[in-house]
């Protein structure tokens, strides 16, 4: 891998894993590990998330406003989290390490009304994960964004992230057992999602849809084209086009924005 070579006059790497083992169980970990990525590269946000199957995502840490962002994402906290592909690749396709936004949205994600209510908002241009496991069907993320007037993340910067990815896994692991040891997850906040997804689409008309209509939808949520879903699902594209017409007459809707309208409004009903 491409070493990732700071600006001049930034802490060496040595430096940099030193003051990550000297906050490993204390509440800088994150920051120290927020100025020693912001040494090496240029970002705009960097927002920590935790998740656990089951349990409303938990927002860690930033180096934005935080009460503000948990504001913005509630949302995103609440359940919608589900959709995003980051989350996705880590829970269902047990992908982790350095996770960049190409390597994991489906072609159609640009078009999908999770894309335009939470990416076109933000300006984010680009954006990678290190994504942590913990346990199974826990993690962390760390996110990286960039937004205008910076570029996005080349392929230089993407390895040498993946050359630090070893260091920041171990300095996060051990952080989370110290976290846990001092917390419990007594915050931790549980939702009623029992099936993730399909089980929230399941619930805007219970009874009514079939398992395969749940599929269909289910991946038109996540940003796959009718294509996309077709080839997934070995069937004709002409199938997929009826599945979704005879939800869209079940659920007494026209069109994908009001599809994600009733995704929202079911999914804050689970979680009230």
């Amino acid at each position: 891998m491409a070493p990732l070579l700071p600006p001049a006059g930034s802490p060496p790497i040595a430096q940099f894993a030193a003051r990550l083992i000297d906050t490993l169980d204390s509440d800088r970990l994150l920051a120290e590990l927020a100025d020693g990525l912001r040494a090496r590269l240029d970002f705009t946000n960097l927002i920590v998330f935790a998740y656990r199957q089951g349990f409303a995502a938990d927002l860690v840490f930033t180096n934005l406003d935080i009460d503000r962002l948990r504001k913005q994402m509630e949302p995103y906290t609440s359940g919608l989290f589900m959709l995003d592909p980051f989350y996705i690749a880590d829970m269902t396709e047990g992908r982790h390490g350095v996770l960049t936004f190409a390597g994991v949205t489906p072609e159609a994600f640009k078009d999908s009304e999770f894309f335009l209510a939470f990416y076109n908002g933000v300006n984010v241009l680009d954006e990678l994960h290190f994504v942590v496991p913990l346990a199974p069907g826990r993690s962390v993320h760390v996110f990286v964004e960039r937004e205008a007037p910076l570029e996005k993340f080349t392929t230089d910067e993407i390895a040498g992230l993946e050359s630090l990815e070893p260091m920041v896994r171990s300095a996060i692991q051990r952080h989370w057992a110290w976290r846990d040891r001092a917390q419990a997850d007594a915050t931790a906040s549980p939702i009623q999602s029992a099936g993730g997804i399909d089980g929230v689409i399941r619930n805007m008309k219970p009874g009514q849809l079939t398992p395969r209509e749940i599929e269909v939808i289910g991946l038109s949520l996540r940003g796959h084209s009718s294509k996309l879903i077709a080839h997934e699902l070995s069937i004709s594209e002409g199938t997929v086009t009826n599945h979704k017409r005879n939800v869209y007459e079940k659920l007494e809707i026209h069109s994908q924005s009001q599809l994600f309208s009733l995704f929202l409004s079911t999914l804050a009903g689970q979680a009230a």
